[in-house]
């Protein structure tokens, strides 16, 4: 955990690869942002791999982060050093409206239902853990749309 000065440099690499195998998940496998990213397979599997050395770099992370459209690998870091992302206000003409609604209706569902079946038993597998994660940020993604069409005043 952080002490006010930060990850010695094994931890951080630590964190990176575990929030870089989360993001993975979210966006499809190594093999789909390998090529968003310009990178071989292999290497971006080896960048997860918590026992090898190979890293992404900083700009990879925000790129991967812009692709599966949630700040998983910035999150991370900055959770890390005891902050915490706030999402700056955006011009979003777009109006709140049914749609809306209907996306965060069916989000919460879908989440509420995963999340009682993975309970029914008292232990959550990662099955289950991965299942609920892609579900969670999904429906923060739904209530971010939903924050920046009312902040924008409906317009």
């Amino acid at each position: 955990m952080s002490t006010g000065r930060g990850p010695n440099v094994d931890d951080a690499r630590q964190i990176v690869k575990s929030a870089l195998r989360r993001a993975a998940k979210l966006g499809g496998g190594a093999v789909g942002l390998s090529i968003d990213l310009g990178l071989s397979e292999a290497h971006l599997s080896n960048c997860q791999n918590p026992h090898r050395r190979e890293m992404i770099g900083a700009h990879h992370a925000l790129v991967i982060d812009g692709l599966i459209g949630s700040p998983v690998l910035l999150n991370a870091m900055a959770r890390e050093l005891d902050y915490m992302l706030v999402r700056l206000d955006r011009d979003n003409s777009g109006r709140p409206c049914l749609q809306d609604l209907l996306r965060l209706v069916g989000d919460s569902s879908g989440l509420s239902q995963t999340l009682g079946e993975a309970l029914a038993d008292d232990i959550i597998d990662a099955n289950e853990a991965v299942q609920l994660d892609t579900q969670i940020e999904a429906f923060i993604r739904s209530l971010r749309t939903l924050q920046d069409k009312v902040k924008a005043g409906g317009r």
